[in-house]
């Protein structure tokens, strides 16, 4: 049976829309890579126009990187500086450490020590200070151990420090790498203690605590959630219990 007429005309139809749909969207596809194309001689020609003008206007002179003033002797000035090396008789010195740093003096130049001799100590940004300007290990670990034992947020410790938010938290990223290369294994061990160390640690903690024989002691108050504020991460526990260690 053929087709009729109708059924015929009605497919041609079809056919011509199909066909003219088709050339429209080759149409609109060709319209757009010659659009592209023509962006692009526009984007080569305003770069070769911008380096000929460089090449004839010669080398620019180097920037000096962007500095705020924060003190009136940078952070030699600021707080921290004063907690850290101004020269004040013991008792003095011992009441200002443990309200920042929540240790004694000798703990926390013991730590400065084992850093600073590992060669792992806060390396600084490529160009961010002048070799003169560098900053000693003790005034770093002193904002890091800041921001840990008070829970301080970064921009309080930067202020006290006289510094930028973001170098206290480049600080507190290389103070974790530090604690768990350099004194992850003094403070905590793979392997057991000897008797004798154990013994020692024992009657220190009698002498202090008044309690006798300890396996184990962990001082609860410094929180995870204050300790979170630092440092972030997976191995926020360990961190955790290292600080612990580390301050009492």
């Amino acid at each position: 049976m053929q087709p009729s007429r109708k059924v015929l005309l009605a497919l041609l139809r079809w056919m011509k829309r199909k066909r003219a749909a088709a050339k429209k969207r080759s149409d609109a596809r060709k319209a757009s890579l010659r659009s592209q194309a023509r962006r692009r001689r526009l984007a080569l020609v305003a770069l070769a126009a911008v380096l000929d003008e460089e090449a004839q206007a010669g080398p620019r002179e180097k920037r000096d990187r962007r500095k705020i003033v924060r003190s009136r002797d940078s952070w030699k000035g600021s707080c921290m500086y004063g907690y850290l090396y101004l020269q004040v008789n013991d008792d003095t010195k011992r009441k200002v450490y443990a309200d920042n740093f929540r240790m004694t003096p000798k703990t926390f130049d013991k730590i400065a020590s084992d850093i600073s001799g590992s060669g792992l100590a806060f390396v600084p940004r490529i160009g961010a200070v002048k070799k003169n300007e560098v900053k000693p290990v003790s005034f770093k670990l002193g904002v890091c151990i800041y921001v840990l034992a008070l829970g301080a947020s970064t921009k309080t410790a930067a202020d006290v420090a006289s510094i930028g938010k973001s170098t206290c938290e480049l600080w507190l990223l290389q103070f974790t790498e530090v604690c768990l290369k350099v004194l992850k294994p003094q403070y905590m061990p793979a392997k057991p203690l000897a008797p004798e160390r154990v013994e020692q640690v024992r009657s220190e903690f009698a002498a202090r605590r008044g309690i006798s024989n300890a396996a184990m002691a962990c001082d609860c108050q410094r929180s995870e959630r204050r300790f979170a504020v630092a440092v972030r991460g997976s191995l926020r526990n360990l961190y955790t219990l290292l600080y612990w260690r580390l301050t009492d």
